[in-house]
């Protein structure tokens, strides 16, 4: 080192040095010890004590050097893309090197930026001393100066999601999503209807391309349903469904249900039964005259069922006739006289999301289940009993002969639901006069295969309806009036 050098070096005090080496550790490409960078301030200063360089020169360093030791500030000759940062912000990522004499030696005490591949930008920091002005060079990463933020292109997201908008509203008004005016979506069913939305936007945009079958459901809650075709109102010869006359059934199909109605022959008088299959459980329906279960709100099952716009429809439980049973519209509970020493104990019919009947027993424990507490319920008929259970005729003759409802023990036009298996097909059953008992009325039944039976009321109340029409012979002269029936819709939108 030459003299002019060595002098410059010396303006530097012992107390300034001490305060150097504690803010600033030597950069290495890899670990050094202590005895290497005892070395190198040796030689950088060859006139200061021994002692203290051993003493002072700490072997571990702080990751930031302390901002309180020596006054900084920021020169104006920053990067071009740089703002001025606060003199307040920290500094959390620093590469400093002392120039002496225009020869820089860089002292490195950020670890992260040696193995971090970052981009930096140079700032000049000036330290003034007594008599001596020190410039330390300091790098400053990229996030650590209070950078303009990067522009984001908004305008192709924006643009995206209004075009999205405008492609859902134009699905929904040309009926291809159900309006859901004065619907709203119970929890049980929400999934399921935004899922089938999903699939019937996919399927148009890939329409030419690749064929997706469209799905079609029906929101939960008392509204109109769409209207059914009326050029698929027919009928039809079948081998296995024959009229006892030889005269065609009625028929009707379209893309969400098929119903097949016709009727046979018994020594209990004419039965009419009516076939059914949905493709989605949202298809079974049921309304209440006015939304109010009660005796002051009645009318005929036909005149209920003509402002539903059903294909296939039965009277219910009447629900307004008896004040007991657990009752549920659209996954909501409307009643809950459950069953006690007072109360009957009613089989309670219960139609899951699935598209599934199951029967209960109306009591407490009913609100433990499963089915109930997971709120997979849809609708809930309160009138029974169970006729046939797993494809066999109920043997409980408690049930049979001495429940509650329905006499079943005296000769009555009688009525009741079924379900074939666990695959959303269905058949309504109605007994003329004269009638039977409840059990002759399950073997009847079970004749034709069903996997659950379950028994609403007869008599005057037990009404099959399609096409706006009653399908059976109503009993002792015509109907009644009651307060609710069960019915199937279409799910294809109207044009």
């Amino acid at each position: 080192m030459d003299e002019n050098n060595r002098n410059t070096e010396q303006l530097i005090s012992d107390e300034t040095a001490r305060e150097l080496l504690r803010s600033f550790k030597p950069r290495t490409t890899e670990k050094r010890n202590s005895e290497a960078s005892h070395s190198n301030f040796r030689r950088k200063f060859p006139d200061m004590p021994e002692e203290t360089i051993r003493s002072d020169y700490p072997s571990q360093r702080e990751p930031f050097p302390s901002r309180s030791t020596v006054g900084r500030r920021f020169n104006q000759r920053t990067h071009a893309s740089a703002e001025k940062p606060d003199e307040t912000d920290s500094l959390p990522v620093r590469n400093y090197s002392i120039n002496t004499n225009q020869q820089e030696k860089d002292y490195d005490i950020s670890r992260s930026l040696r193995n971090q591949n970052q981009r930096v930008t140079d700032a000049i920091i000036i330290e003034e001393t007594e008599g001596t002005e020190e410039t330390i060079i300091d790098s400053v990463s990229e996030n650590s100066v209070n950078f303009p933020p990067k522009k984001k292109n908004t305008l192709i997201k924006f643009t995206a999601l209004i075009l999205l908008l405008a492609l859902f509203s134009w699905f929904l008004s040309s009926g291809n999503i159900m309006n859901l005016t004065e619907v709203s979506l119970s929890s049980n069913d929400r999934d399921s209807f935004f899922q089938s939305s999903s699939n019937n936007l996919l399927s148009e945009a890939l329409k030419g391309i690749h064929d997706i079958p469209r799905t079609y459901t029906l929101g939960m809650g008392e509204y109109l349903t769409p209207k059914p075709d009326e050029t698929k109102f027919t009928k039809i010869e079948d081998d296995e469904r024959k009229n006892f006359d030889g005269s065609p059934i009625d028929y009707y199909k379209d893309e969400t249900i098929e119903v097949k109605c016709w009727k046979e022959k018994t020594k209990y008088g004419i039965m009419t039964f009516a076939e059914v299959w949905i493709a989605h459980p949202s298809q079974f329906r049921r309304t209440i005259v006015d939304n109010v279960i009660s005796d002051k709100h009645l009318d005929h099952p036909q005149n209920i069922f003509a402002k539903t716009n059903g294909v296939l429809g039965m009277s219910g439980d009447y629900c307004a006739y008896r004040p007991y049973g657990i009752e549920i519209l659209y996954g909501n509970l409307v009643r809950d006289k459950v069953g006690s020493h007072l109360t009957p104990k009613m089989d309670i019919l219960v139609y899951d999301t699935d598209g599934n009947f199951s029967v209960y027993e109306s009591t407490k424990k009913f609100f433990q289940t499963d089915v109930y507490k997971n709120e997979k319920i849809i609708h809930t008929l309160a009138f029974g009993p169970m006729l046939i259970d797993d494809y066999k005729v109920s043997t409980k003759k408690d049930k049979l002969y001495k429940y509650q409802n329905g006499r079943p023990w005296e000769k009555w036009p009688r009525a009741a639901i079924c379900q074939f298996d666990y695959d959303k097909h269905y058949l309504l059953c109605r007994l003329g006069q004269p009638g039977t008992v409840m059990e002759d009325f399950a073997k009847e039944i079970s004749k034709k295969g069903v996997r659950l039976a379950y028994a609403l009321d007869g008599g005057q109340t037990g009404t099959i309806m399609f096409n706006k029409k009653i399908v059976n012979e109503p009993a002792y002269g015509g109907t009644r009036a009651i307060s609710d029936i069960i019915y199937f819709a279409t799910a294809v939108p109207d044009e």
